[in-house]
């Protein structure tokens, strides 16, 4: 695979969806913008809406800052918007030209499947399911669109597939913390006193028995990963935090070993390589933030500074009444108090 030179000082395209700029293309879908509005009826009651989508065309090399034998073009979409109790949040994705055109051929198809009816989404997909490569960097204005309407409109953001591109998890907005870094990734099966059992007695059958990589929802935040079974779980499973020792290792061609204290926590598998390179520097990136936070605490405190802690200090009860009392004046659904 060619690689672009690095003294390309050009390399970012950065094409904003709140430009006035016309894109054109063989099909002058950017003057059916009217129609994107009027074809797709927008849903209030979402419980995310998106207000922009920045694309930013770049290579693999440029995001992970390093020199890899996989460098191709690559597209940052850059996603921006509001909760339904006004959070703003924002977080970006990562996606190739196959992937781009992938999403819209399975959104699509998941319509049919669903029997959903949208005629502005429907030939939305026909349309960019066809470009070249040179098509999709032309209009990828125009295809940003697409994805925050397509996500905006009813039912829109229902669709799997539109929702594990953009990166969004049944837990992604439910505290007003930073939108954690999740996606799908099969994680491999931790071992059990059954397994064990059946490796050291019937040995042939362990794999035939038990599954040695299983589907799951992936979610980072400042110090720790978890997985959910699924994207619509409210649940996570186990939690591995992290500190000092955490390390995030490379193995194989997709596969990638996160150990504690030289202890192995948890071993993930991705579709590409470059996804796997790129949880890797999100984990080595939180990781190089506790050890400085632990260099530089001013307590002398045996952990980390903790960032996005819901938890809140009060030295009396003026303290805690007050606070309280405005709560309770800024709740717009319900109200939860435990003691």
């Amino acid at each position: 695979m060619k690689e672009n030179s690095d003294s390309d000082k050009n390399y970012m395209n950065v094409i904003s969806t709140d430009s006035g700029d016309n894109v054109k293309n063989s099909n002058d879908i950017i003057n059916e913008n009217k129609s994107l509005k009027n074809g797709s009826k927008e849903n209030s009651n979402n419980e995310f809406t998106i207000i922009s989508i920045t694309p930013i065309k770049t290579t693999i090399n440029r995001i992970l800052e390093k020199i890899t034998n996989y460098n191709e073009d690559i597209f940052i979409f850059e996603i921006k918007g509001k909760t339904k109790y006004n959070a703003e949040k924002s977080w970006k994705i990562y996606k190739n030209y196959i992937e781009i055109k992938d999403l819209f051929k399975e959104i699509e198809k998941e319509m049919n499947k669903k029997k959903i009816t949208n005629k502005y989404i429907s030939d939305a997909c026909k349309i960019v399911k066809d470009y070249n490569n040179g098509e999709i960097a032309d209009n990828i204005k125009t295809i940003s669109i697409y994805i925050m309407n397509f996500y905006n409109c009813d039912g829109g953001n229902k669709l799997e597939i539109l929702n594990e591109t953009l990166g969004i998890s049944a837990t992604s907005f439910i505290h007003n913390y930073i939108k954690p870094f999740e996606g799908y990734v099969l994680k491999k099966a931790e071992p059990t006193l059954l397994r064990s059992l059946v490796k050291y007695t019937f040995f042939p059958l362990e794999n035939i028995i038990f599954k040695n990589w299983n589907k799951r929802w992936a979610v980072l935040k400042d110090d720790m990963i978890s997985y959910l079974n699924s994207r619509t779980n409210l649940v996570g499973e186990n939690v591995y935090w992290f500190d000092n020792e955490t390390e995030a290792l490379e193995k194989e061609d997709k596969e990638l070993e996160i150990k504690y204290n030289s202890k192995t926590g948890i071993s993930l598998k991705f579709n590409s390589r470059f996804e796997r390179d790129l949880w890797k520097k999100e984990i080595e990136e939180r990781v190089e933030k506790i050890i400085e936070d632990n260099a530089n605490n001013i307590y002398s405190s045996y952990t980390y500074m903790k960032t996005n802690c819901g938890a809140k200090w009060f030295i009396d009860g003026e303290n805690y009444f007050g606070y309280l009392l405005e709560q309770l004046k800024n709740a717009k659904e319900s109200i939860f108090i435990t003691d």
